[in-house]
């Protein structure tokens, strides 16, 4: 009997020990699913966390589109990319070379417009089979893109207070030429 006793306290023992145990490991999976989410969030921006929107943007038409991308390495060999390379690698170039750069048409010139290796510009290959240089196609396609439901909203108070800029004379000339609605 106190054999059995001994082996019941040294099996509750080891019971709080299993519970500590399970209670650790329960804590380490819950990390790591924090650090997994963390990862894939990481990864779903491909990097970019941390850049100016719209250059995020710019990155994002080229990672969706279906061209196809050269850069010219030297007069022989040509380095092929798909969209979402070319961004990976455009990305990797803002990292390192654009610190600092917010503004897009900077970032076009500086960063995507060509190798600064051999200063040769980026070229497009469109899906029609046509070939063209890199910062003609990618502001046509910035020009071109969908805008998001907050965007029309900005660009319709720029283009009103543009509007109200353009008509600004006129307006308070035509105001100022009537006085309790009668002409001067």
């Amino acid at each position: 009997m106190a054999g059995f006793l001994l082996l019941g306290t040294s099996f509750a023992c080891d019971a709080e020990n299993l519970q500590e145990r399970l209670q650790q490991a329960i804590m380490r999976q819950s990390g790591r699913g924090e650090r997994q989410a963390a990862r894939e969030a990481a990864k779903a921006s491909h990097g970019r966390t941390g850049l100016p929107p719209p250059i995020v943007a710019a990155l994002d038409l080229i990672a969706e589109s279906d061209a196809v991308f050269i850069v010219k390495k030297d007069k022989k060999k040509d380095r092929i990319y798909s969209g979402f390379n070319f961004a990976a690698m455009l990305t990797t170039k803002t990292i390192w070379l654009g610190r600092g750069i917010e503004d897009l048409d900077l970032w076009i010139e500086e960063i995507a417009s060509g190798s600064f290796m051999n200063r040769e510009s980026y070229q497009v290959r469109r899906p029609d089979g046509v070939n063209e240089e890199l910062t003609p196609w990618l502001t046509r396609q910035i020009a071109s893109r969908t805008l998001t439901a907050e965007e029309p909203a900005e660009r319709s108070d720029a283009d009103a207070r543009a509007e109200d800029d353009a008509e600004g004379p006129l307006r308070s000339s035509s105001r100022a030429a009537t006085t309790n609605g009668e002409k001067r």
